[in-house]
């Protein structure tokens, strides 16, 4: 018997070994994903959230940054001395290291994903030299993401947002402003009553929520003292920002690339859920 024939006998078992099948892994292409979308809509963390999902390396500047410094390199002595000094980063540094994090080993393993290019800044290069910079990759981008949101939306949130002074956190509206989050408790109190079937032990509960309430609030009276507005989430400085994005990018974009559109009104773990 031939081993045509003997392939033929068993036309569904699998030829791959287990070792071939990982060598096969290995060797295949990994997802690579782009993020663009406004400032403020939340690009960065659904990143971060898409890097953990699916093990690839989110290449951000701060982040590379911070590594230069830690690893003490020549590079990150003289950036930790410009920031020591008060001087800002080049661009055309931060686009350097950037694009060497890009062809490192490690990226061409896991792959990557992208969210400050382009960036509103011309200093170095055009929007469509920045988009050529994405397309002349050699791991190519296999998943373009665009973040959409209404421009009013957006303003509003971002201009709600506040900082904390100590931890660097940073909280929505709805997270420390204290009309929002009592009314929001009055809702879900009255839903409670609408759906609530009397059950002995109901008053015990109703308090242990109302005790968890007011500890939770007493917490946000000690944050709010803390909690400072940056100058970026000005409500007249981000609508400038997206101004800049629509007039400078967007357009570039929208001619430029094909995408997936992702709503900017919905949760940042929704949509990397979704």
């Amino acid at each position: 018997m031939t081993s045509q024939e003997k392939i033929e006998e068993y036309p569904f078992v699998d030829i791959f070994n287990e070792d071939e099948a990982e060598k096969h892994f290995m060797l295949s292409k990994p997802v690579c994903f782009v993020v663009f979308g406004k400032p403020g809509t939340g690009k960065t963390t659904l990143a971060r959230h898409i890097a953990q999902e699916w093990k690839c390396i989110s290449v951000e500047a701060l982040t590379i940054l911070e590594e230069q410094i830690a690893s003490e390199t020549e590079v990150g002595v003289m950036i930790q001395s410009m920031l020591v000094s008060g001087q800002s980063i080049p661009d055309e540094l931060v686009t350097k290291l950037m694009l060497e994090k890009l062809n490192s080993p490690q990226v061409s393993h896991f792959g990557y994903i992208i969210t400050e290019i382009p960036s509103l800044s011309q200093e170095t290069m055009t929007t469509s030299q920045q988009i050529d910079i994405i397309k002349n990759l050699g791991l190519k981008p296999d998943i373009i993401i665009n973040i959409k949101c209404p421009d009013y939306d957006l303003c509003q949130k971002v201009s709600g947002q506040r900082q904390h002074s100590i931890t660097g956190y940073i909280y929505s509206r709805d997270q420390w402003d204290p009309e929002i989050i009592t009314n929001r408790r009055k809702k879900k109190k009255e839903t409670q009553k609408e759906v609530r079937i009397e059950e002995e032990g109901e008053e015990e509960e109703e308090q242990e929520e109302e005790e968890i309430f007011i500890a939770e609030m007493q917490m946000m009276a000690e944050i709010l003292q803390h909690l400072v507005q940056r100058p970026e989430d000005f409500l007249e400085n981000i609508e400038h920002t997206v101004k800049l994005y629509k007039e400078m990018i967007l357009q570039a974009l929208e001619v430029r690339t094909r995408y997936i559109a992702e709503n900017g009104n919905i949760d940042i773990c929704v949509l990397s859920l979704g």
